[in-house]
C-alpha cells in the first residue's frame, strides 16, 4: 500500500501544471524547433550542390557538343578547300570519253589518295569526284555508282555551298557513314561536279568518348540524332544505332527529357536497358546538325557527393540536439528549483524579442545551457555561410574554366593560344603568376611557350631530370598541390620568387600522353587546395586538347602549303626540260602574221618583252613561263575589252600547254619503261655473261644512238 508522501511524490511529477512537465514540454517545442531549423538548411544546401552537380553535367555535354561541332566544321571547310584543287578542276573540265587512262585521271587520283592520307582524322572512308549528273567517275574506292539521288550531291548542287549529311546506318556492318560534300567549279565558276568524302562514324564516336569517366564513376555520353537514334552509346552497345522510341525497356523519361531540352536541360531518367536503375543527366544540343548529347552519371555516384557535404551538417545537428535532450533531463532532475527563479528573467527575453538570443545573468548551469543554444545558432550559421561560399567559389571556378576552354577552342595559332589563354587564366583568377611548359621533340626538357604575371627569366628552359615542380608532375602524371609553400619540401622558389604562398601544377594530356605543364602560383596561402582543384584539372584537360588540335591544324597547313610547292616545282621542271629539248634550246616562240608583212626590229622587240604593256603571261601554278604579245598596226594600244579578251584566251591556253606536256612527260615516261623492258627480255635470252653484256651495249647503243660504248670489270686489286 503506498503512502500519503508518495503520492504526492507522482502527482507532482504527473501533474500538468508542474515546473517539470512544462520543462520538458518547452525543451520539447525548442528541440522541434531546432530540428525544422536543420531540415531548412539542410533542404536548401542539398539543392545548392544538386544545381551545382548538374551545372558540371551540363558543361561536360556543352564541350562533348563543341568538339563535334568542330569536327564537323573543320571538315566541311576542308572539303570546300580541296574541291578548288587545280588536279579536280582539270579532270572534270575533260569531256567523258577523254578521261578514262588519260594522265588527268592518274593525277587526280593520286590527289585523292593523298587527300585521304594527311587529312587530321583517321576516319576517312573513301574521297570520290562526281560529275554534274551525280555519276561516280573516280573513287578511291569504288567507281562507276550513280550517286545523283544522294542528300550530299542534290543539296551542294542546290545551295552552291558545303555540306554534311545526316549519319547513314549500314546494320549489317553494324556501323554508319557520314558524307561531306563541296561544288566544284570550273574557272567561270561554273558548277561541273561535286567532291565527295566519306567518313566512318567512330571518328565522331571517339570525340564523345572523350568524356568518358570525367565526372568520375559511372559517367558517361550519348550522342542521338533527331529521330533520337543512339549514334554513340559508349558503354551502352547494345543501344547502338537503334531508336529509343523502339526499345522495349520503358525510355519514357528519357525521351520526354530530350524532348523538353530547350526548357531544362536536366532530367532523371534510365541509361540502361538491362540494369534497373535510374541516371542523372543533362543535354546540350548541337549548332551544325540536330544533334543531342547526353552526358550521364548514375544517381548513387551522383548524390555521393551531396551526401558527403550534408553528413557533417547532420552529424552537427544530431549531436546538438542529442545535448539539448540531455540538457532537458539534467536540469528537469536537478534545477527544477533554479529554473522557477529565472522565470522572470526568461520572460523578459521573449517580450524584448532578442532574435532568438538567451540572455545570460549568471554563470551557473543554466547560463551553460543559455551559452550552449546561443553558440549552436551561431556554429550552425557559420557552417552554412561556409558551405555557401564554397558552393559559390566552385561554380566561379566551373565558369571561368569553361570560358577559358572555350576561348582556347576557337584559336587555332599555337603562339596567340598560349598568349591569350595565360593572360585569361592570370587576370580572372588573380594569380602571381601563370606558365605553360611543352615538353621539347627530344622529351628532354620543358620549354616555357607563355608566361603572364610576375615570373624568373631562369624558367625559359627546364630539363626534365631538374629538381622543379613542374618534372615532379610529369613523372607522376597527376596534379601537385602546394597550399603553402613554407610548409612543402617540393616548392623551390623560395629565394627566386619569395612572394608566393601557394601554387598547382596541372599535367597537360592529350591521349594518355603528357605534352606539357600548365603552373600557377598564387600570393595567397591556400589559394589552390583539394576542393577547387577538380575544376582546375577540367580547364587543364579542355586546354591541352586545344593545343593538340591548333598543332594538328598547323601541321595540317604546312603539309597544304608542301604540296602546293611541290606541285609549282615539279611544273617548273618539267617546262625547263622541255623548253631545254625544243630546236630553240631554252626557248619556244610562234609568230602569227596575216598579212606576210616581216615584222620590224620594233615588232620583235615588243613580242620578246614580257613586260609590254600588251603582252599578257602565260601562268602555270602561279609562275610565269612565258608570255602572249600582239602587235597592231601602227602599234596601236590594245582597248581593255581586246585586253580582257587577251586574257581570256591566254589563261586556257595556259591549262591546255600545261595539259599537253603532262601528257607528253606521260608518253616519254612510258616509252623509256617500254626500252628498258625490250633490253631487259633480250637480255633473259642470252646465254652467258658476256653475251649479256654484248646485247644490253647493242641494244643501248641503237637506243641512244651512239657509236661506242665501253665497258670495264675490275677485281678488288684491280682497283688499287
Amino acid at each position: 500500500m503506498v503512502d500519503n508522501s508518495t503520492q504526492k511524490k507522482y502527482s507532482s511529477v504527473l501533474d500538468i501544471n508542474s515546473l517539470r512537465i512544462k520543462m520538458f514540454i518547452g525543451f520539447f517545442f525548442i528541440t522541434l524547433v531546432f530540428i525544422l531549423f536543420a531540415l531548412y538548411f539542410y533542404n536548401q544546401n542539398r539543392s545548392s550542390l544538386i544545381k551545382a552537380e548538374n551545372q558540371a553535367l551540363l558543361t561536360v555535354a556543352t564541350q562533348t557538343a563543341e568538339r563535334i561541332d568542330n569536327f564537323i566544321l573543320n571538315n566541311l571547310i576542308d572539303i570546300n578547300s580541296h574541291a578548288t584543287l587545280p588536279s579536280i578542276v582539270t579532270y572534270l573540265n575533260l569531256q567523258p570519253n577523254e578521261r578514262n587512262g588519260s594522265p588527268q585521271e592518274v593525277i587526280v587520283l593520286q590527289t585523292l589518295e593523298s587527300l585521304a592520307t594527311y587529312t587530321e582524322h583517321a576516319g576517312i572512308i573513301s574521297y570520290a569526284i562526281l560529275d554534274a549528273q551525280g555519276k561516280n567517275v573516280i573513287d578511291t574506292l569504288n567507281v562507276g555508282q550513280n550517286e545523283s539521288g544522294q542528300d550530299y550531291f542534290r543539296k551542294p548542287i542546290e545551295t552552291g555551298e558545303p555540306y554534311v549529311s545526316d549519319v547513314t546506318i549500314v546494320e549489317s556492318l553494324d556501323g554508319g557513314y557520314i558524307y561531306f560534300s563541296s561544288p566544284v567549279y570550273n574557272e567561270s565558276h561554273e558548277m561541273i561536279g561535286v567532291l565527295r568524302m566519306q567518313s566512318d562514324i567512330t571518328a565522331i564516336q571517339d570525340l564523345v568518348h572523350q568524356s568518358h569517366g570525367i565526372m568520375g564513376e559511372k559517367s558517361f555520353a550519348f550522342l542521338l540524332n533527331k529521330d533520337y537514334i543512339f549514334l554513340s552509346a559508349d558503354e551502352q552497345k547494345n543501344l547502338l544505332f537503334k531508336s529509343i522510341k523502339d526499345l522495349p525497356t520503358d525510355f519514357s523519361s528519357f525521351v520526354l527529357g530530350l524532348e523538353n531540352a530547350d526548357k531544362q536541360p536536366f532530367f532523371i531518367a534510365k541509361a540502361n536497358d538491362i540494369e534497373n536503375t535510374m541516371s542523372q543527366m543533362a543535354v546540350a544540343k548541337l549548332n551544325t546538325r540536330s544533334w543531342f548529347v547526353v552526358f550521364s552519371q548514375s544517381q548513387d555516384v551522383f548524390l555521393t557527393a551531396v551526401q558527403d557535404e550534408s553528413q557533417s551538417s547532420i552529424t552537427v545537428s544530431l549531436l546538438i540536439i542529442g545535448v539539448v535532450i540531455l540538457l532537458a533531463v539534467m536540469i528537469t532532475q536537478f534545477i527544477v528549483n533554479p529554473i522557477a527563479r529565472l522565470t522572470t528573467s526568461i520572460q523578459n527575453v521573449v517580450h524584448n524579442n532578442f532574435t532568438g538570443q538567451i540572455f545570460v545573468e549568471t554563470k551557473d548551469e543554466i547560463g551553460k545551457i543559455a551559452n550552449t543554444f546561443n553558440q549552436m545558432i551561431v556554429r550552425t550559421n557559420e557552417h552554412i555561410s561556409s558551405l555557401e561560399s564554397k558552393l559559390k567559389e566552385r561554380i566561379a571556378d566551373l565558369q571561368i574554366s569553361l570560358e577559358v576552354g572555350q576561348r582556347a577552342s576557337a584559336i587555332k595559332d599555337l603562339d596567340q593560344l598560349f598568349l591569350t589563354v595565360t593572360e585569361l587564366i592570370h587576370k580572372r583568377f588573380d594569380l602571381y603568376s601563370t606558365k605553360i611548359f611543352l615538353i621539347d621533340d627530344d622529351q628532354e626538357s620543358l620549354v616555357l611557350k607563355a608566361k603572364a604575371g610576375n615570373t624568373n627569366e631562369a624558367y625559359q628552359l627546364i630539363s626534365i631530370d631538374d629538381d622543379f615542380m613542374v618534372n615532379h608532375v610529369i613523372a607522376k602524371r597527376d596534379p601537385i598541390v602546394v597550399s603553402d609553400t613554407t610548409q612543402s619540401n617540393l616548392y623551390k622558389d623560395t629565394q627566386l620568387l619569395p612572394d608566393i604562398r601557394s601554387q598547382l601544377a596541372i599535367p597537360l594530356i592529350v591521349q594518355r600522353e603528357i605534352i606539357g605543364v600548365l603552373d600557377m602560383c598564387s600570393t595567397l596561402v591556400n589559394d589552390f587546395n583539394e576542393d577547387n582543384l577538380p575544376g582546375f584539372e577540367a580547364m587543364a584537360t579542355q586546354l591541352a586538347i586545344s593545343i593538340d588540335s591548333a598543332k594538328q591544324w598547323s601541321l595540317n597547313q604546312e603539309a597544304q602549303q608542301q604540296l602546293r610547292e611541290v606541285i609549282k616545282r615539279f611544273t617548273l621542271e618539267g617546262w625547263a626540260d622541255r623548253l631545254a629539248s625544243s630546236s630553240q634550246k631554252g626557248r619556244l616562240s610562234f609568230t602569227y602574221n596575216p598579212n606576210d608583212r616581216a615584222p620590224t626590229e620594233t615588232d620583235l622587240a615588243q613580242m620578246y618583252n614580257a613586260q609590254h604593256e600588251s603582252a599578257v603571261p602565260i601562268s602555270v601554278q602561279s609562275e610565269n613561263i612565258g608570255h602572249v604579245a600582239i602587235v597592231k598596226d601602227n602599234n596601236d594600244k590594245l582597248s581593255q575589252d581586246e585586253r580582257t579578251l587577251l586574257e581570256t584566251v591566254t589563261k586556257q591556253l595556259a591549262q591546255k600547254v600545261e595539259n599537253l606536256r603532262l601528257f607528253e612527260q606521260t608518253q616519254q615516261r612510258a616509252a623509256r619503261e617500254q626500252l628498258a623492258r625490250e633490253i631487259a627480255d633480250r637480255m633473259h635470252d642470252t646465254p652467258d655473261v658476256g653475251a649479256i653484256i654484248q646485247t644490253s651495249l647493242t641494244e643501248l647503243a641503237k637506243a641512244l644512238k651512239v657509236s661506242q660504248i665501253y665497258v670495264t670489270l675490275m677485281t678488288g686489286d684491280d682497283k688499287k
